[in-house]
């Protein structure tokens, strides 16, 4: 509160309302309906969040993801100096909120996130989606971990020729249980996409095929997990070619699309493996319907947490039939290893900085790790956190391999190492032994 007692008139003005809005959003995320409401679908901002919609207009800037990106100078580019900053590091305007849609919906999902619209001073929606019993504050390093790689990627001339790039976000966490994500609109979950052109082919039916598969996993009595999986694949074959087909039925925009789609999900599986992002089922990997690009969502499994899981993840990240089978007739080769050894290059090229924006993982530990140290002394003693720091490094530099970290005398190749992954990745066996519900045959 000291800032706020040395800001001028205007500055306290707009301090108290961030912190009025704060407040406001901190009790709308839990809310839920009681009684005879306790099952609507949708709320009135209204009747159910008048001193939030008291407060409106604010001069307060929408939380959009350009806010939270900003561009590196150029390369070779010196700092310093006199005269203006170049237009492309001037910070982005944003409109500010000027009011709040009174329909607010309530998603179906056990916490029963909730969805709110933003109206814009410049008459714009903004929705987001407010999320309660969740640490967001991994979500948002993720974000803002994606951004700068974004960023060293567009000054690579190999990268940028490729429009190589992590689809972003903004996210704002509130509290460590609870905070607010912009709405991405036309997202189509990988699991969905998988299931709308098998279903399309009569191959699956959503209620009685997932109960047959339960039972061939407890009824199998083998030990090569392989044998378990290809009676699965047996009778579903890949097909996610035809879902971009039915999407993109234009073959300009098929090929963007494939393009887009490869590149992507190419660019996030090396991001995803340094940063050991597990927990990459198909409702967690989303598929642009416009643009083909994968997007990922829900960071809840970062720094190999997957690995401790009671059926531990064997592979280091999603590379299943139907994501090769979107990247065209070459599969994995081609524009997928190209792309994930240009993203891997660009990585380790940049390990400094990239090491620098991962460190505020030991500044700022997250809960779980605060919980399990506190009383321990400071917390850049934290040794989880110095752990998956000296993880992540290990990866950039090729001296840890695969999904196990298993460390080497001589690093490995761009190459190497990209070719190392793509193999556990589509190991049959390591897939059989992924717990069932993750669904490795889509």
């Amino acid at each position: 509160m000291s800032a706020r007692k040395r800001a001028p008139e205007s500055g306290r003005r707009l301090i108290d309302s961030f912190l009025g809005l704060h407040n406001q959003l901190v009790k709308l995320c839990p809310w839920q309906p009681v009684g005879t409401k306790a099952n609507v679908r949708q709320a009135s901002a209204k009747r159910d969040f008048p001193k939030l919609l008291g407060l409106l207009p604010l001069e307060v800037q929408v939380p959009v993801q350009a806010l939270f990106s900003m561009p590196l100078p150029p390369s070779g580019g010196k700092a310093g100096g006199g005269g203006a900053p170049p237009p492309a590091l001037l910070v982005p305007s944003s409109p500010t909120i000027a009011g709040l849609q009174d329909e607010v919906l309530l998603m179906t999902s056990l916490q029963r996130p909730k969805k709110i619209t933003f109206v814009g001073s410049d008459g714009g929606l903004y929705p987001f989606l407010a999320k309660p019993k969740d640490d967001l504050r991994k979500d948002y390093r993720l974000m803002d971990f994606a951004g700068v790689l974004n960023a060293l990627m567009a000054r690579d001339p190999a990268a940028r020729r490729r429009s190589i790039a992590l689809r972003t976000y903004a996210v704002l966490p509130l509290a460590d249980d609870c905070g607010i994500l912009q709405w991405v609109d036309n997202l189509v979950a990988f699991k969905s996409a998988c299931e709308e052109v098998y279903t399309a082919e009569k191959l699956y039916n959503r209620r009685q095929t997932p109960t047959q598969i339960r039972k061939l996993y407890d009824g199998f009595q083998g030990t090569r997990k392989a044998d378990l999986l290809a009676s699965v694949l047996s009778t579903l074959p890949p097909r996610m070619h035809k879902w971009l087909l039915a999407r993109f039925p234009e073959p300009g925009a098929w090929l963007a699309a494939r393009l887009g789609f490869t590149r992507t999900a190419a660019a996030w599986s090396m991001v995803g493996h340094v940063l050991g992002m597990g927990d990459r089922h198909g409702e967690n990997i989303m598929i642009d319907a416009t643009t083909g690009d994968i997007m990922h969502v829900d960071f809840g499994c970062l720094f190999d947490r997957g690995l401790t899981l009671e059926v531990p993840e064997m592979v280091p990240f999603r590379l299943t039939q139907n994501v090769a089978d979107g990247c065209g007739v070459s599969g994995v080769e081609g524009g997928f290893r190209r792309a994930a050894e240009f993203t891997l290059q660009v990585l380790r090229t940049n390990r400094g900085a990239l090491m620098t924006c991962a460190e505020t993982f030991l500044a700022d530990p997250l809960v779980e790790w605060t919980k399990q140290h506190r009383g321990a002394g400071q917390e850049l003693d934290n040794p989880m956190a110095k752990d998956a720091l000296a993880t992540i490094e290990g990866r950039l530099s090729g001296t840890l391999l695969g999904v196990a970290s298993i460390p080497t005398s001589q690093a490995l190749s761009v190459e190497g190492q990209v070719a190392r992954l793509i193999s556990e990745a589509v190991d049959h066996e390591n897939l059989g032994r992924m717990y069932i519900w993750w669904m490795p045959w889509f």
